[in-house]
């Protein structure tokens, strides 16, 4: 929510990027360049920026789905395995301005409540997809 200077290292607004923290900075609320209000961009803002900057949106996708991929490649064998249940996990990225994704940190338990107007625009149609790629319990027809 304020601009990384490295001449106040203690400003958690500036060096941090939890929007639980950064919900309660002065200027959170303010339009601010290129981000405009709050601290997150939706998918859709991301590419047109991106577009506009003249840089390959699907390099930075392909770099993603890369990081993402090897990252939970690793859990294959610590993760239990049950037929009836899934998990959401949270991937906290930063990009670089040579595309370069950078992974923070893997939530096994993402907040999925509404900290801003993106999260409503972002959170409430990925648990609408998730619930339909989950489909409707099947019942057994009646003999």
């Amino acid at each position: 929510t304020e601009k990384y200077s490295l001449a106040s290292l203690d400003n958690i607004f500036s060096h941090l990027t939890n929007t639980s923290l950064n919900k309660q900075a002065p200027g959170y609320r303010m339009e601010k360049e290129r981000v405009g209000a709050g601290c997150k961009w939706t998918v859709g803002e991301l590419r047109r920026y991106l577009g506009s900057s003249g840089q390959p949106d699907w390099l930075l996708w392909q770099r993603v789905c890369v990081l993402v991929s090897l990252t939970l490649l690793t859990q294959v064998g610590h993760v239990p395995h049950h037929h009836n249940c899934f998990e959401l996990y949270g991937f906290d990225i930063l990009v670089d301005d040579t595309l370069t994704p950078t992974l923070l940190e893997v939530n096994r338990c993402p907040s999925l409540s509404y900290d801003c107007d993106v999260d409503r625009v972002v959170k409430k149609p990925l648990l609408h997809h998730l619930f339909d790629l989950l489909g409707p319990p099947k019942v057994a027809e009646p003999l």
